[in-house]
């Protein structure tokens, strides 16, 4: 599809109890910081930090569910703070058996703001087809306010 469905701002997720505050580049330094292994935070200082980090201070997540297990390690003190999009952390937490949502905040700016787009398997004769009707009726839906309901069904909101 031509449409992005949302626009995702890159994070740096902490618990409320942490006292520290991202602030350039090598506040990055004093925590252990989670990210996802192979992934552009629209951030290419942050993007850079991540891949040539030489500290031990970053943890990659890689595998299935990285948002769900990266939770788990904040809500285990084994990591500090966790960068992430901010959608898909606010549902996961607010899924979670614990509902975390509560016990988390940002802290800093927005590090990088990306596109998410749906995406159909190319192996199927319908996928043309379904994009076409995303591209044609994406624009209606954000327009007519449909996908902030669906937004705040889900507990998330569009910053």
């Amino acid at each position: 599809p031509l449409h992005p469905i949302c626009t995702n701002n890159a994070r740096i997720f902490a618990k409320k109890s942490l006292a520290w505050e991202y602030k350039t580049i090598e506040s990055l330094n004093s925590i252990k910081l989670l990210a996802v292994k192979g992934f552009s935070y629209a951030n290419q200082e942050i993007d850079r930090y991540i891949e040539e980090n030489d500290r031990g201070n970053v943890i990659l997540i890689t595998g299935d569910k990285p948002t769900q297990r990266g939770l788990e390690l904040l809500d285990h003190q084994k990591a500090d703070v966790m960068i992430e999009g901010h959608l898909v952390f606010h549902y996961y937490a607010s899924i979670s058996s614990k509902q975390k949502s509560s016990l988390f905040e940002y802290r800093g700016p927005i590090l990088g703001v990306f596109k998410n787009y749906l995406s159909f398997t190319p192996n199927s004769i319908q996928s043309q087809k379904l994009s076409n009707i995303v591209d044609s009726e994406m624009p209606k839906l954000i327009e007519s306010g449909f996908i902030s309901r669906i937004y705040t069904k889900y507990g998330m909101q569009q910053e």
